[in-house]
């Protein structure tokens, strides 16, 4: 079964899309897919316009997989490598968009994300996860039609 990270511009997508988010949920519901909700991302929706994570759809709580000194919460995060945590940030100063790189290489098949900058990154550097667009999620994942 495929796992997946959404980046929280999917998010927004998913909030104009009653159709991917149903297929989303039933997906879910059925153990078709799994939705994976890092510790930083969690955060992200807390801060934005969502307040929170949506409850459209069931995800599974996980630490992040690098622990980053003033950005992680302990408890929140595990020690890692920080390997692509570090190839994904290289100098910039985008550490969440570099942790969920860092989990979704780590855990997840697919990084799901609008933010070119952040999806050619780690197609980059990932050996495992597959960074798509909103639109090439929505079509290859889920199956549905533009």
């Amino acid at each position: 079964m495929p796992t997946v990270v959404l980046d929280c511009n999917v998010f927004d997508r998913l909030a104009d899309d009653g159709a991917g988010r149903a297929h989303v949920q039933h997906l879910v519901q059925r153990g078709d897919l799994v939705v994976l909700m890092p510790a930083t991302l969690r955060e992200e929706l807390e801060q934005g316009p969502f307040r929170g994570v949506p409850d459209w759809f069931p995800c599974r709580a996980v630490p992040d997989s690098v622990f980053v000194v003033g950005h992680s919460r302990l408890g929140e995060a595990r020690l890692g490598d920080g390997r692509i945590y570090t190839a994904h940030r290289g100098t910039s100063r985008q550490i969440p968009d570099a942790v969920l790189a860092d989990i979704a290489e780590l855990e997840a098949d697919y990084f799901v994300s609008e933010d070119n900058r952040a999806r050619r990154r780690l197609a980059q550097i990932a050996a495992r996860c597959s960074p798509l667009t909103y639109a090439e999620f929505r079509a290859d994942v889920l199956q549905l039609a533009p």
